[in-house]
């Protein structure tokens, strides 16, 4: 991985920067899109579910 592919970041210090979400101050952010992320896409499928006819069967 180059070293200029995060600015900032030297070799070696990627897990700490993978990390740090889970320490911040932030987490109840990250959970809460993350939650109304999941909740939206799964209303989606549903409603496509229900306005989607079925498959006409196989001769």
């Amino acid at each position: 991985m180059p070293s200029d592919a995060w600015p900032g970041c030297h070799s070696g210090e990627v897990g700490g920067i993978l990390q740090a979400p889970i320490g911040s101050h932030h987490r109840p952010l990250f959970v809460t899109l993350g939650v109304l992320g999941a909740g939206v896409s799964f209303i989606l499928y549903v409603v496509g579910l229900n306005d989607t006819p079925p498959a006409p069967p196989r001769p």
